[in-house]
C-alpha cells in the first residue's frame, strides 16, 4: 500500500450569518481533518467560506507484470531451455528451437520473450544475474 495525499476543498454559502455558521461547522466537522485552513469571504450579499484540507489515503500498488520491471530477457538466457542436440551430443547450429519444461508444447525458440519462470526465480533468489563485458 502506498499512502498518498490530495489537497481538497469545501464551500459553503449563505445569506444569512446564523445559517452560515451553522452549515460552516457542520461541514468542518464532516471533513474531520487536522488542521483545515478556512477563509472567509463576504461580498456584500452573500457569506462564503473556502475550506481547503489535505486529504490521506491509502492506495494499493500497481502490480506490474514481472516481465513490465525494465528487464528483457530471452528464452535462451533461462537455466531450463536447452537448445536442441545432434547425436553426437553437440548443440544443432541449425536449429533455433530448443526444450524447456514450461514452453506450452515442451519447446520454444531461443529468440523469445522468456516467461515469468524465469523472472520469479530472479526476484525469489533462484538465479542470480551477473554482469559481463560486451564486446
Amino acid at each position: 500500500m502506498i499512502r498518498r495525499s490530495i489537497k481538497q476543498y469545501g464551500i459553503v454559502r449563505s445569506d444569512s450569518a446564523s445559517i452560515f455558521e451553522e452549515q460552516l461547522n457542520a461541514r468542518i466537522r464532516e471533513i474531520d481533518a487536522i488542521n483545515p485552513n478556512v477563509k472567509i469571504m463576504d461580498n456584500g450579499t452573500n457569506l462564503t467560506a473556502v475550506i481547503e484540507y489535505t486529504d490521506v489515503y491509502e492506495k494499493e500498488e500497481e502490480k506490474k507484470e514481472l516481465r513490465e520491471t525494465g528487464i528483457k530477457l530471452k528464452c535462451a538466457q533461462c537455466p531450463y531451455y536447452e537448445p536442441l542436440r545432434k547425436k553426437d551430443g553437440t548443440v544443432d547450429a541449425r536449429s533455433r528451437l530448443g526444450d524447456c519444461p514450461y514452453a506450452e508444447v515442451g519447446r520454444t525458440y531461443g529468440h523469445f520473450d522468456a516467461c515469468n519462470v524465469l523472472y520469479r526465480m530472479i526476484m525469489n533468489g533462484g538465479i542470480k544475474l551477473c554482469l559481463t563485458d560486451s564486446e
